[in-house]
């Protein structure tokens, strides 16, 4: 906490541990309750550095962070206790600490791509109709760039999903495979589908 006063920043995070998805009930259940105590003990310190004379920021907040892994239950209760302590704000933590594994890569695929096309018919129908009943473009129109976007989304959570996991699996760090990179991949594919579909359709 005095590094985060000694930054200035407007929020501060409290002290908590991030346990693994894999990790069993009492081991979550034991790091939430240290998680909680580490909160409190964090507000108190907040409160005090907030006092002082020479701190930079004495508005500095504290924001908590619900912890619990995959157990629905613990993070509900985990959320109301930290709750009763009127912070600042609060968090949502260990969401993403190891649960997915380059072995469960097809099974990612397979998720994203039913979520993908679910999202992808929706857009389409609703922009394809847009086009019609604004009067721009005719039913092959509609048609073609509804495809093209449910063809953009679907490719979108393909590559999203795939490129962190598959640079974890060559030694790289998973973070290089951010958005800049993600979407120049998704727009040269996307503009390159486009033209096909296009140029299927009106036969050019």
């Amino acid at each position: 906490m005095q590094i985060q006063s000694n930054l200035a920043s407007t929020i501060a995070m409290a002290f908590d541990e991030c346990p693994s998805s894999r990790a069993d009930r009492t081991y979550v259940q034991n790091s939430v309750d240290r998680t909680t105590r580490w909160l409190i003990r964090c507000q108190k310190e907040m409160q005090r550095l907030n006092s002082l004379e020479d701190t930079i920021n004495k508005q500095q907040m504290l924001f908590g962070i619900n912890q619990g892994a995959v157990f629905s239950d613990i993070r509900v209760e985990h959320a109301r206790r930290i709750a009763e302590l009127d912070l600042d704000g609060y968090a949502i933590g260990g969401l993403a600490v190891g649960e997915i594994e380059f072995r469960d890569l097809l099974k990612v695929i397979w998720k994203e791509i039913r979520i993908a096309v679910c999202i992808s018919i929706v857009l389409a129908v609703v922009n394809g109709l847009r086009i019609m009943l604004m009067g721009q473009g005719d039913a092959l129109m509609a048609f073609t760039i509804g495809l093209t976007m449910a063809c953009t989304v679907v490719i979108a959570k393909v590559v999203g999903c795939t490129l962190p996991l598959i640079a974890k699996r060559v030694g790289l760090d998973p973070a290089i495979m951010a958005t800049p990179l993600i979407s120049t991949l998704v727009d040269i594919s996307t503009i390159s589908v486009y033209f096909a579909i296009v140029s299927a359709v009106f036969q050019l």
